[in-house]
């Protein structure tokens, strides 16, 4: 019975992860748009923090939680 919550809260957070990683993966198709510019509109500026916060996103739940879930 444990080890069969163990495995649905694996899958759970497999299945959160990809979508985290799937948006990650839009907000860097869209910076990579903008990578060679050397000054940034207010927009394009808003597009690089939010890669960066999904990154962090993405990140924090890798290690804080997964991790420690198959630890």
């Amino acid at each position: 019975m444990v080890e069969h919550c163990k495995v649905t809260v694996l899958k759970n957070q497999l299945d959160l992860l990809d979508k985290l990683a799937n948006v990650l993966s839009y907000s860097f198709d869209r910076c990579v748009e903008i990578k060679d510019q050397t000054q940034f509109s207010d927009e394009n500026l808003e597009r690089l923090e939010l890669l960066t916060t999904r990154f962090t996103r993405l990140s924090d739940l890798l290690t804080q939680k997964f991790f420690r879930l198959i630890d």
